[in-house]
């Protein structure tokens, strides 16, 4: 499984330090979560206080089955954490909404180089 990125966008007003302390002990319980690293990205306009929590995700080479708790566990990251109102995942230059992500999605690519 490739290292991720996820990008969780808080509401307006939520402490973001918070939050992303909240996201990162969340992820990092996960099984098969080897490292999670969080980044506040606060907006530039004073009047929305809104910001975003890069968190990059580099879970263990995994079965197909640890790709679906993992999407699973993200979804339920941001129905259940105060201070989201959503997600996206950037995997090998695309941006998916956690909505539509697919444990395909998640999977080490393969290389038609490689015999």
């Amino acid at each position: 499984m490739p290292e991720f990125t996820v990008q969780f966008e808080t509401v307006a007003g939520a402490d973001a330090e918070k939050v992303a302390a909240d996201v990162r002990s969340q992820l990092t319980a996960l099984s098969g979560v080897e490292v999670v690293d969080s980044e506040v990205v606060k907006s530039r306009d004073p009047l929305l206080a809104v910001a975003a929590i890069w968190t990059v995700v580099k879970a263990a080479p995994q079965a197909i089955d640890v790709a679906t708790k993992l999407i699973d566990s993200l979804t339920k990251l941001l129905h259940s954490t105060e201070g989201l109102h959503s997600a996206f995942v950037e995997i090998l230059g695309r941006r998916i909404p956690i909505s539509q992500l697919k444990p395909s999605d998640l999977a080490e690519p393969v290389n038609p180089d490689i015999q």
